[in-house]
């Protein structure tokens, strides 16, 4: 099959056909050079491909010895799927890479602050605004279209984070913050 798909790529000469050809043969030898197929797919502009060659390129390496250079295309891999929100094909490649030993990239700097302003989601940090200047969760649930009792579950992660007790408190905080 493989090589029928080598012969159809080169007559039809469509860097889609041709990261095809290369991904099948380099993923049924476990040819590590399947790399190759990556760059052809990043011609063809076709990202869940790409990161399907991605995968096989990053197994292949890491069952060839290389994987330190595997660690690349699966983070490319991931990166594109969280961002077309690929969860079903995304959830596959993780497990590979626990298979694999192999771990993403450092992690710190996808950690976020856990207290802090900075803990604070784009909702809450509406939500807080809100709050200081008076208005009840109902009228911050009309404005935001959510429930009052989705306005005071977000106000209680927000005294969490912020350390505080009251919305008097809250609205304190909030106005020192912006003086």
């Amino acid at each position: 099959m493989a090589e029928t798909l080598d012969t159809l790529a080169a007559m039809v000469e469509v860097p889609v056909a041709d990261a095809g050809a290369l991904l099948s043969k380099g993923g049924l030898s476990g040819d590590p050079d399947t790399l190759a197929a990556v760059e052809a797919y990043r011609k063809g502009h076709r990202a869940p491909a790409r990161a399907d060659a991605g995968e096989v390129a990053a197994v292949a390496l890491a069952r060839a010895g290389r994987s330190s250079e595997a660690v690349s295309p699966l983070e490319e891999t991931v990166a594109t799927f969280e961002a077309l929100d690929a969860k079903r094909d995304l959830a596959p490649v993780r497990s590979t890479m626990r298979e694999l030993g192999l771990r993403r990239g450092t992690r710190s700097a996808h950690r976020t602050a856990r207290t802090g302003w900075e803990a604070l989601t784009a909702t809450e940090s509406q939500i807080v605004a809100l709050a200081a200047q008076g208005l009840t969760n109902p009228e911050i649930g009309r404005r935001l279209f959510i429930s009052p009792r989705t306005v005071r579950s977000h106000l209680a992660h927000v005294f969490l984070k912020l350390g505080v007790a009251s919305r008097v408190e809250l609205a304190a905080r909030a106005a020192s913050r912006v003086s």
